[in-house]
């Protein structure tokens, strides 16, 4: 268990810790399976969160680094405190991507389906069919960047200081980034989805199927189970 930005390619996820009980794990494992390395940024970590860590850490196959930080969320409503969470991985991207050069970022919901290469391109983003909606032109849920191409997280990180903490915030600042963007790569439901196809490399657990969908969660508890943990999940 490394507490420092790895210098080599990684997958990348943030998440608070409660979301990091209830998912780091198996997104660890799937991960690890895969053959990626993976980086966490964990907000308001506790004791428990860093015992669960550790077990990861030695169990996986591949290296598990994290890096930390506070934030008094006191103040927040509720879909702030969300909004908040689903932003924060865009906000210390940059760090990361300074000393990593390749970050693939993704939910802490995903669950890594069978091994890929990044892309060739400098970048790649998920584009979605939803012109009128700016809020779902894009899925926010897969961006991959090199640090070439770390102007398009500082234009990310600017859309969201610009615009009113609320859900899909972070969409909505992506597609803004790349609304003139013609070089990146596009990901698509062959690469990520939600619908838990047999032939995509990575599913996402979007909304209430994070917790209902049995096909989901049959394999995120087999990759749970890859790992043997003492601690509980």
């Amino acid at each position: 268990m490394i507490t420092s930005i790895p210098n080599y390619p990684v997958v990348f996820a943030s998440c608070d810790a409660e979301y990091f009980l209830q998912h780091a794990p198996a997104f660890c494992s799937s991960c690890s399976e895969n053959g990626f390395d993976v980086h966490l940024h964990i907000i308001n970590a506790n004791d428990r969160v860093f015992y669960l860590l550790y077990d990861i850490s030695k169990k996986c196959k591949t290296r598990v680094t994290f890096t930390r930080s506070v934030i008094d969320t006191s103040k927040f409503t509720e879909e702030q405190e969300r909004a908040y969470y689903a932003c924060s991985r865009f906000l210390v991207l940059p760090e990361i991507l300074k000393v990593a050069k390749k970050v693939l970022t993704l939910d802490i919901d995903c669950l890594v389906m069978k091994p890929f290469t990044f892309p060739q391109q400098n970048s790649g983003y998920f584009p979605r069919d939803y012109e009128h909606q700016p809020e779902l032109k894009v899925a926010a849920g897969a961006l991959y960047l090199t640090e070439s191409a770390i102007g398009i997280c500082h234009r990310i990180i600017e859309e969201l200081n610009y615009l009113e903490l609320r859900w899909f915030a972070d969409q909505i600042a992506i597609s803004r980034a790349f609304a003139d963007d013609v070089s990146s790569f596009r990901f698509d439901n062959k690469f990520m989805d939600w619908e838990f196809s047999d032939n995509s490399c990575i599913w996402t657990g979007k909304g209430d199927r994070k917790y209902n969908n049995e096909k989901y969660l049959e394999k995120k508890n087999y990759y749970n189970a890859l790992l043997s943990l003492k601690n509980s999940i």
